[in-house]
């Protein structure tokens, strides 16, 4: 696999995105060793309240694999998904952004998975 950098949103979303399907697809000794904990939370500190929900819940769960804990990160995306918690007939889903009124599954399982422990 090419390494690219990981500093503008798309590089940050795809090495987030990278990281969550070898986890999810039980390949997580596969993540290559240019994805760092270090370049991840960077990202994090950098980009999170501009990043869509979703990709900033698979960069947290890319952050907490690599580096094992995430406790300001997991607070941080946390404390977004309160605003976006709720939708008619469906309090338990999440919306993609404060201005949706509708429901995202995207944004749901990324918000749930970011937040699990």
């Amino acid at each position: 696999m090419t390494e690219w950098p990981i500093y503008g949103t798309d590089q940050v979303v795809a090495a987030a995105t990278l990281v969550v399907g070898l986890i999810d697809s039980q390949h997580a000794d596969r993540i290559p060793s240019w994805v760092t904990a270090v370049s991840l939370r960077a990202a994090l500190d950098q980009l999170a309240d501009r990043l869509p929900v979703f990709a900033e819940g698979d960069l947290v769960r890319a952050y907490r694999q690599l580096a094992g804990a995430a406790a300001a990160a997991v607070v941080h995306i946390r404390n977004r998904a309160v605003s976006l918690s709720g939708c008619t007939d469906l309090p338990g889903l999440y919306r993609a952004s404060v201005a949706d009124l509708e429901c995202d599954l995207r944004a749901s399982w990324a918000l749930r998975m970011a937040t699990s422990s």
